[in-house]
């Protein structure tokens, strides 16, 4: 992430992501747009807020004060630092043809990956010593993925922006997880 960090704040230009992004354009849109505007929209910031404190809500009262701090502090450190990141790197979004949505924050990191990856990565670490890890691990893949490839189709992002925004979510919240190091749940809700 660093050398990626210097490379935006030099104002390199990474050769392969506009004609890469006009390849996905071209081949993927007519087939993904409906998709990719639904995911924007539902990946927004307002939506997202409202996700993060049912969770928060829903960890306290089925997994314990434990799991509400750590999904407070993962998912939510994750996007207070791709803010912070938009803020320090102000990159503009890219002008490759006319877009579907509108964003008039900067483009890198990509929110949406930050917290597609952030929310991906605390469900996989509540629900890895559970039968249900491997379901956790396929889907959280599978919502990172499409959420970060819908911001390149949509066009208001660089493959760089989201892959930042990745590395930032799943970083933030590993950290944060670490940083608890004790058990994130009740003994009880743990052997239900």
């Amino acid at each position: 992430m660093g050398k990626l960090g210097d490379s935006i704040l030099e104002n390199e230009r990474f050769r392969f992501e506009t004609p890469w992004m006009l390849a996905a354009h071209e081949r993927f849109s007519a087939q993904l747009d409906s998709l990719a505007v639904f995911l924007h929209f539902w990946g927004g910031t307002w939506v997202m807020a409202g996700l993060l404190l049912l969770l928060i809500a829903w960890a306290w009262t089925t997994l314990g004060r434990r799991a509400a701090l750590f999904t407070l502090l993962g998912p939510g450190s994750a996007v207070a630092t791709g803010s912070v990141l938009k803020f320090t790197f102000d990159r503009p979004r890219p002008e490759l043809w006319p877009r579907l949505v509108q964003e008039h924050s900067a483009s890198f990191p990509s929110g949406h990956a930050t917290m597609s990856a952030a929310l991906a990565t605390w469900l996989v670490l509540l629900l890895w010593p559970t039968r249900w890890r491997w379901p956790a691990v396929v889907i959280g893949v599978l919502y990172a993925g499409a959420m970060g490839f819908s911001r390149i189709l949509l066009g208001v992002h660089y493959p760089t922006d989201v892959l930042a925004g990745w590395l930032t979510g799943l970083a933030i919240v590993l950290g944060v997880f670490r940083l608890l190091r004790q058990p994130l749940w009740r003994r009880e809700a743990a052997q239900r």
